[in-house]
């Protein structure tokens, strides 16, 4: 009420890595409905306070056996999958609260849905970390990193620049409440990811992979037809 804002992004979630996600199922599940439950109640009013609400989802949200390009249409077709089940779950409720403030309220509130994205000061998620985790090995001079699953789960990045751009022309022009990917569109496995990261930082030593550790969905690659139309 204080900076009577025209538009809201929301952006908010408690989101961590695959262990942090595996571990905490039912904490990620409840805050992340109750972050997009308070951000809707606190927007939407029969006389409501902003112009537009702009929701920003995740590829988590996606069933684990949809096909691959995942198509905005597949997004009711099973339940999510991996370490993130209970986050992609809770992060499916604005897709149905802007629809149900639409008819409601007449209420304007688009969603989002957003591949990994990657970017100067970002130091969560799989490349994030594992830049950092080859950086200190290099400086520690160890003689192996090691990296968490098999490597074979495929994911596609977005960089942070375009993904705000994305935003920003999605609060300019679009006006529903169906969700939009946004992403790349090209697919890559973490094992590729990996040798890439490696490569760029210099570091000579091997690379292990921790099959007992936790890992998320197998592919994933979103279809961004829909955001060129």
């Amino acid at each position: 009420k204080d900076i009577d804002p025209k538009v809201v992004i929301h952006l908010a979630a408690k989101h961590g890595n695959s262990n942090e996600n595996a571990s905490e199922p039912f904490e990620h599940l409840l805050q992340n409905i109750m972050i997009s439950s308070n951000i809707f109640r606190a927007c939407v009013k029969p006389k409501f306070l902003i112009e537009k609400l702009v929701c920003i989802g995740t590829a988590c949200s996606y069933p684990a056996s949809a096909s691959m390009p995942l198509n905005e249409e597949d997004l009711w077709n099973g339940l999510p999958g991996g370490s993130t089940e209970g986050y992609g779950i809770a992060k499916r409720l604005p897709f149905i609260l802007a629809e149900k403030a639409q008819k409601q309220y007449g209420f304007n509130a688009i969603n989002l849905i957003f591949t990994n994205t990657y970017g100067p000061r970002n130091l969560r998620g799989v490349l994030a970390e594992n830049v950092k985790r080859f950086l200190d090995s290099k400086e520690e001079n160890s003689r192996y990193v090691e990296c968490w699953g098999d490597g074979n789960p495929t994911r596609d990045f977005v960089y942070i620049d375009d993904a705000c751009r994305a935003i920003i022309l999605a609060t300019q022009h679009y006006n529903d409440p169906k969700p939009v990917n946004i992403s790349s569109g090209v697919e890559i496995s973490i094992k590729e990811l990996v040798e890439l990261i490696k490569e760029k930082v210099g570091y000579k030593g091997k690379i292990r992979w921790d099959k007992s550790k936790p890992q998320t969905q197998g592919r994933r690659v979103l279809d961004s037809t829909k955001a060129y139309e």
